[in-house]
């Protein structure tokens, strides 16, 4: 068996995925929760689905109920806004990548170093 795989490179380059499209929601599905979801209300065209409930979930703390629900609540928004967040970072990189100066050359830093860590290209 290990014969047969000496004519193939080491390491091939794998497809970088696309991510499911935006927008998605952040939902709570229960006031007496500590968890959020984050739906994708569109669907995933890669994946055959239509409407994505539960894409990813966000859990609170049970230590601090209170101040649980408020940040994992947070955290779900900032989860939730990443593909409008993405489609800005890449609007800023087409503007700024026009402009000249040390200040916008530092702020295109940012944004692709941002946009390299969205697209798994670290």
């Amino acid at each position: 068996m290990i014969a047969a795989h000496r004519n193939k490179p080491i390491s091939q380059p794998r497809p970088i995925p696309q991510h499911t499209p935006g927008p998605w929601t952040a939902v709570r599905p229960s006031e007496r929760s500590q968890e959020w979801e984050i739906n994708a209300p569109k669907g995933c065209p890669h994946l055959g689905y239509t409407a994505w409930n539960g894409l990813a979930v966000v859990y609170g703390s049970d230590d601090e109920k209170r101040l649980g629900q408020d940040v994992a609540e947070a955290n779900a928004r900032l989860i939730a806004a990443a593909p409008a967040m993405h489609e800005a970072l890449i609007q800023v990189r087409r503007y700024l990548g026009g402009v000249s100066g040390a200040d916008a050359f530092d702020a295109l830093s940012l944004v692709n170093q941002a946009l390299k860590l969205a697209e798994g290209d670290e």
